[in-house]
């Protein structure tokens, strides 16, 4: 029971962190279509924190992997 609970809470983490690294990507689309320079401090600070969302998913995506016995 508290195994599937931490699983379920691991997804929901893992969901949030994609929906900011999909929302900021969007946002840096937008920027760059409308003719931001890529040196720009928006465009650096939306680097950023793709980066660090991406880095804590994939960290929580191996935690899933290992908890849930998909790969031992």
């Amino acid at each position: 029971m508290n195994q599937r609970i931490l699983l379920k809470a691991t997804a929901v983490r893992i969901e949030y962190h994609w929906f900011f690294i999909m929302r900021y990507r969007k946002k840096g689309n937008a920027l760059i279509a409308a003719g931001e320079p890529f040196t720009s401090e928006k465009l650096i600070h939306l680097s950023d924190a793709i980066g660090k969302h991406g880095m804590k998913a994939r960290h929580l995506e191996r935690r899933y992997e290992q908890m849930s016995g998909l790969y031992s």
